[in-house]
């Protein structure tokens, strides 16, 4: 494994433990894993075990870690009747 690699590795697990830790408010789910898909009303990403979820972007819906952008590793806090497997 060469250097490139093992930092990238570090790095995403880095940032799901700083995901883990994060206090969540009561009756919110919080899912975290990589966005495939973006639009105004709905997120939909794939976790690190390869659950796919769509979560609708409600007012209640919390990004509480990452970049919401097409590729990025987030965290996602949302009520929820608000998201569901695909």
């Amino acid at each position: 494994m060469n250097t490139k690699n093992y930092i990238c590795i570090l790095v995403g697990a880095a940032l799901l433990v700083s995901c883990a830790a994060i206090h969540r408010e009561p009756g919110k789910r919080t899912e975290t894993g990589t966005v495939i898909k973006l639009t105004t009303s709905q997120i939909t990403l794939r976790s690190a075990s390869g659950t796919t979820w769509a979560i609708n972007r409600t007012v209640d819906t919390e990004i509480t870690c990452g970049t919401l952008k097409v590729g990025f590793i987030v965290c996602v806090d949302f009520i929820p009747t608000d998201g569901h497997m695909l």
